[in-house]
């Protein structure tokens, strides 16, 4: 049985372990000094198997407003354990963020995903998401310019 509630201090070790699953290799203290810079508008849900209480996904959302856009949730990053997929977890996840962004009033959520990952993007369009666009994304690393 699982259960979808805010993350603890008690699951940084594991969603360490998960970050890494999902391809972003990170160390406890990495996720717990951006878990503290999270803001207000940022929101990670972990789901939490109730016999370990042990987290086995997680799914960061942010509430986005833009000038071009209504404001939305946003789906920053959903992993569920390599060894709890396909179980349901990350529809689970996925609900938990709609009605979050219902109660907060807001009548879309997004989610953005690398091109590469062809599972994610089929188990996004079996929960009714639609592709409208496709972008690139570029980045600038300041630290080299200051050196």
């Amino acid at each position: 049985m699982v259960s979808i509630r805010g993350w603890e201090r008690k699951d940084i070790p594991q969603l360490a372990v998960l970050s890494g699953e999902l391809g972003y290799t990170s160390t406890e203290a990495q996720v717990a000094e951006r878990l503290a810079q999270m803001g207000a508008d940022n929101v990670l849900l972990v789901a939490v198997d109730r016999e370990s209480d042990r987290a086995i996904g997680w799914i960061e959302l942010a509430a986005i407003t833009h000038l071009t856009s209504d404001r939305c949730l946003e789906i920053c990053g959903l992993v569920v354990s390599a060894s709890a997929r396909s179980a349901g977890i990350g529809s689970l996840l996925v609900d938990a963020a709609e009605k979050m962004a219902a109660e907060m009033g807001m009548e879309r959520v997004r989610v953005r995903s690398n091109i590469i990952r062809d599972r994610a993007h089929a188990f996004y369009e079996r929960l009714g998401f639609k592709s409208v666009k496709t972008s690139k994304v570029f980045e600038k690393a300041l630290t080299a310019q200051r050196a």
